[in-house]
């Protein structure tokens, strides 16, 4: 039998090999109608390309984080509450409460539970009852269809670490010439770095134009409102963790050399004390930049360590300019309407506000000729939750 369907030379076979061909054998010389496929599936432990759907998984696939992973058998486990009963126990963390599918679908209910477990290897992560749910980065070009409430997009891998996704299309025509329209009638100021709070300076890291649209401006409207809600659909959080929208515009020459999003951690001021924090950032282009304007991430996809080469804010990564043809690290073209989501706190600690040092990013200069070259894009900020402090909650680290 080998030898004839197989093409490879007779060898020893295992005892499934030559019970299969043994059965074969006497199918054909009895002229029986033989179904192969559900002769290899009882031998196997599988069906046939539709078996997912039709029968219980072996196992779980859980997550408590991308790096921390276990399976829990299937036998016995017939609700969610039962599967995250066994997760506490599995991952010895009692604060495990939510089940959340890989993609961020929400396992609240045993409906859901039902639907998602008859996936052929149902896999999901475990968080605790607040806990921002996090995309998980596997695979460099990696590419996941989603369907959010008002708008398909396409979520694709570019950097593991730092956790980074591009999502072209993200934007409407209408939503980013709505936003250039707006930035242009709003009053641009010097940018300052500091994270937007009252420790914020003018620096020549940072020479851009900005403004803000959003209700604590009390001059949102309903084009940023609804992008701002599609961020919230896209990354499962709330609105009440978003910061209003900011608007940037680069100059040809002008730029915003190394930095990161997330502020250090301060124990004199009680929102950082508490573990607040820029949470993850969502930066969207408005306009194609055909001469520069890249944003560049110098530690994803390069040799560059922490321990080989140290974080340096301003306009050099090791031995040469952030922005050169050359420097290391991962570049974003800015295409209109194209969506970057980037993480700014580490997985393990995102409840304690503690930042990804690899996250460092560049906006570097368009090189361009012109004012019509430059670069216009908008960045959305959502912080890992509100602080509490005498009876107040606060979302931002300067109102003490």
């Amino acid at each position: 039998y080998q030898r004839r369907v197989r093409g490879q030379p007779q060898r020893k076979s295992s005892m499934t090999s030559w019970l299969l061909t043994l059965l074969l054998s006497l199918a054909s010389l009895a002229h029986a109608k033989f179904d192969v496929s559900s002769l290899l599936a009882s031998i196997s432990g599988a069906s046939d390309c539709d078996a997912p759907s039709q029968q219980a998984p072996l196992e779980f696939v859980l997550y408590r984080t991308a790096e921390l992973r276990i399976g829990i058998p299937s036998q016995g486990v017939d609700s969610r509450d039962e599967l995250l009963k066994r997760a506490r126990v599995a991952f010895k963390d009692d604060d495990v409460t939510r089940l959340v599918g890989v993609y961020g679908a929400p396992l609240d209910t045993d409906d859901q539970f039902d639907t998602w477990r008859s996936d052929g290897t149902p896999t999901a992560f475990v968080l605790h009852d607040k806990e921002p749910f996090m995309f998980p980065a596997f695979k460099i070009g990696d590419a996941v269809p989603l369907t959010l409430k008002d708008r398909q997009v396409t979520i694709r891998t570019v950097s593991v670490r730092p956790r980074i996704f591009e999502l072209d299309n993200f934007l409407t025509d209408e939503e980013f010439e709505h936003m250039i329209a707006r930035a242009k009638r709003e009053k641009m100021v010097a940018s300052t770095v500091g994270a937007e709070t009252a420790s914020s300076t003018k620096s020549e890291q940072r020479n851009s134009q900005q403004a803000w649209v959003g209700p604590g401006q009390k001059n949102d409207d309903a084009v940023f409102a609804r992008v701002r809600h599609r961020v919230g659909d896209l990354t499962k959080t709330d609105s009440s963790v978003a910061e209003d929208t900011q608007l940037v515009f680069y100059a040809p020459n002008t730029h915003y050399y190394s930095h990161h999003d997330y502020s250090p951690y301060h124990d004199t001021n009680p929102y950082f004390a508490a573990g607040g924090n820029r949470f993850l950032t969502v930066l969207y282009y408005l306009n194609d930049v055909e001469k520069g304007g890249e944003t560049r991430f110098p530690y994803a996809n390069s040799s560059l360590t922490l321990k080989n080469t140290p974080i340096r804010y301003g306009d050099r990564i090791g031995d040469k300019h952030v922005c050169a043809d050359d420097a290391p690290g991962l570049r974003i073209a800015p295409r209109k309407g194209r969506a970057v989501l980037f993480y700014n706190l580490l997985e393990e600690s995102r409840m304690n506000g503690h930042g990804d040092p690899l996250s460092l990013h560049v906006g570097c200069d368009p090189t361009g000729d012109s004012v019509e070259e430059g670069k216009w894009l908008s960045n959305q900020w959502v912080r890992n939750f509100r602080v509490e402090v005498n009876g107040k909650m606060h979302l931002y680290d300067d109102v003490w």
